[in-house]
């Protein structure tokens, strides 16, 4: 029995160990590879994790080898992890949603049981696995040979196939994110580079529109065109009213994700981090001006960060209730809660005859999600599930308001907070439909009023930035303002020089033809413009 164990110990030493210790990054880098479909990530990834082994070959420290090992195998299974399940290893913008982390909790038991296994992984003991193979010059030089052909082969493919450096990069935007928050918080702009006296009036009230009409917006979490005109019909309904709508064409998200969607709508601009409050003026400001009553409905109750996030919009009710009995992920409401929600408290406005403006931001359709009620098909697609649950959800208010006296006198305005994220599921569920980003992409929106006459507007690559402008000009409704876009409908003259860029912190993009990188020279009026915009709107 002795010599059994003895023989045990002896197969598994600590260097078997340390063997099977960087199995894990190597198992993760070929299921990287088969989802991803890309040499270049494959081969720098393969070459970093030699890289590691042969560190912590040389280093005799066992302290410092040990920090050394467990620092660098961290980042290398995390950046390919988040690339296995998105697109794109860490980036600025997943960190700093690290607060709204259980919103991901759809497939929060596979990120559970990935990060123990990484645990696991990282506490299992580092020791030279060539000892008595290798000399330390031959190792010394494997490693300078390693070096040398990853800086070579990063200059030629590009640096962002390379996990380690991508980590340095993500911190380095970090840093600038922040410092140049620090520096718009102490500056001040001239308010007068911003100020319009009025909205362009562009197209107008349509004539069979009633004075004064209710307005409900409804705002969907992370929806991309490319889903509603999928011929696989996942949104019947949203497809049906964009046929019998005003509806919006080749039309962008102006920024990325939720926190900067939602703000930068409502006050047609831009925000520098998520969270930031905006102190110009906003479309329910305006029409609250106008004798609007103005409401809110957050989907996220218990979200606390969220509910202060909210409440700087200034609008006269924040609908809100912590304790309503929602059944959602994260204790949000569903959907189908969302939806009854609407409509009772759009039900009970109307009773008070006064007009009012009323927006909701659906969060059922959040990344990682599936359905708690209505399934597409066989119900084996959670991303398929929950945008034709979604879809299904707004089929049944449209039923109730169509039947109402509501209808006679209330437009619906559909749209996205920002396009959906492209993540494993995405790319999986649509392997033919190409982004040119993961942040940007077309969105719908539509403008809807019962016994209106159908037509199409070409946005021609404008982007969400001119909602509100393009709600107003269509109530034909004028005021002072600071907004940074303007009305869709503007001609070639009359329209911002804003209308089409997206514009993500560090990330800007011009979208009249596609999503293009500006030029250094537009990168630098259109930045300085921006660092203007967000100094003024925090002031």
């Amino acid at each position: 029995m002795r010599n059994i164990i003895t023989r045990i110990r002896g197969v598994w030493s600590s260097k078997w160990l340390s063997v099977t210790k960087y199995l894990l990054p190597l198992l993760l880098i070929i299921w990287c590879y088969s989802k991803k479909v890309s040499e270049s990530y494959l081969l720098v990834q393969l070459i970093e994790l030699f890289l590691i082994v042969l560190l912590s070959e040389i280093i005799h420290n066992k302290v410092v080898r040990r920090v050394v090992n467990t620092v660098l195998l961290l980042i290398l299974n995390v950046q390919i992890a988040v690339m296995i399940f998105g697109t794109t290893y860490v980036t600025w913008v997943m960190l700093s949603n690290l607060s709204s982390l259980e919103d991901l909790s759809g497939h929060g038991a596979l990120y559970i049981l990935a990060v123990i296994v990484v645990i696991i992984d990282l506490i299992l003991p580092v020791n030279p696995i060539f000892e008595g193979l290798w000399k330390e010059e031959r190792k010394l030089k494997l490693l300078s040979g390693c070096l040398a052909v990853e800086l070579v082969l990063t200059m030629v493919i590009g640096a962002e196939f390379s996990p380690l450096y991508n980590i340095c990069l993500t911190a380095s935007d970090g840093i600038s994110v922040v410092s140049r928050a620090r520096e718009y918080a102490d500056a001040t702009v001239d308010e007068s580079e911003f100020y319009h006296d009025e909205i362009l009036n562009c197209l107008g009230k349509p004539e069979d529109l009633p004075s004064n009409p209710n307005v409900i917006l409804i705002f969907t979490e992370g929806l991309s065109q490319n889903i509603v005109s999928d011929e696989r019909n996942i949104t019947p309904n949203i497809r049906e009213y964009e046929s019998k709508s005003l509806n919006v064409t080749n039309y962008y998200n102006h920024t990325f994700a939720t926190y900067k969607g939602l703000v930068g709508q409502l006050y047609s601009g831009y925000s520098w981090q998520d969270g930031d409050t905006n102190n110009l003026i906003s479309i329910q400001d305006i029409l609250g001006d106008k004798g609007y009553q103005t409401s809110f409905i957050n989907t996220e109750p218990t979200n606390y960060q969220f509910v202060r996030y909210l409440e700087t919009f200034d609008f006269d009710t924040l609908v809100s209730d912590a304790d309503g009995g929602q059944t959602g992920i994260a204790n949000s409401l569903t959907d189908k809660e969302a939806y009854n929600t609407l409509w009772d408290v759009v039900s009970e406005q109307a009773e008070s005859g006064q007009p009012f403006f009323t927006s909701i931001y659906t969060f059922g359709t959040h990344c990682s999600f599936d359905s708690p009620d209505e399934v597409y098909g066989d119900g084996s697609n959670p991303l398929l599930n929950k945008f034709y649950n979604m879809d299904y959800q707004f089929g049944q208010f449209m039923e109730k308001f169509e039947e109402s006296e509501l209808a006679e006198n209330t437009i619906i305005v559909f749209t996205a907070d920002h396009c959906t994220y492209e993540d494993d599921d995405f790319t999986e569920t649509f392997p033919d439909y190409y982004r040119e980003s993961y942040e940007c992409d077309m969105v719908p929106m539509f403008i809807y009023y019962k016994g209106m006459t159908p037509s199409e507007w070409d946005a021609e690559g404008c982007t969400s930035i001119t909602l509100a402008p393009t709600i107003l000009d269509y109530l034909d409704v004028s005021a002072p303002n600071y907004f940074m876009g303007n009305s869709l409908f503007a001609n070639l003259w009359e329209k911002s020089d804003f209308n089409s860029v997206f514009a993500e912190s560090l990330n800007v993009f011009e979208t009249s033809d596609g999503i293009v990188e500006l030029s250094d020279i537009e990168s630098d009026m259109i930045g300085d413009k921006l660092d203007q915009y967000y100094i003024l709107s925090q002031q």
